[in-house]
């Protein structure tokens, strides 16, 4: 009984024995299933990398805020080096 399996299964797997539309069917299936694959990793990737855009994005809409603080930093701290600070000073940097 074991022989008779195996024998089977052998001529299972002789692609010579399989009918004509068996044999289509593997040619137009695996090359589609690879497709569809790298297709699908590749669109994981773009959408990784848009992500990473939108984050980019938001960071750029922080940089004026950003230079604006600088530059009243560089006052403040100017000023108190220098002790020179006014009431028009503190007045600019409170808008």
């Amino acid at each position: 009984m074991a022989g008779e399996q195996t024998t089977t299964w052998r001529r299972w797997w002789q692609i010579s024995g399989w009918p004509l539309l068996w044999k289509i069917i593997v040619v137009l299936a695996v090359p589609l299933l690879v497709a569809v694959s790298l297709g699908g990793l590749r669109v994981q990737t773009a959408l990784r990398a848009s992500t990473a855009f939108s984050e980019m994005a938001a960071r750029v809409q922080l940089l004026p805020q950003l230079v604006a603080l600088d530059n009243a930093a560089a006052i403040v701290i100017g000023t108190l080096a220098q002790r020179t600070v006014t009431e028009d000073m503190i007045d600019e940097l409170t808008r």
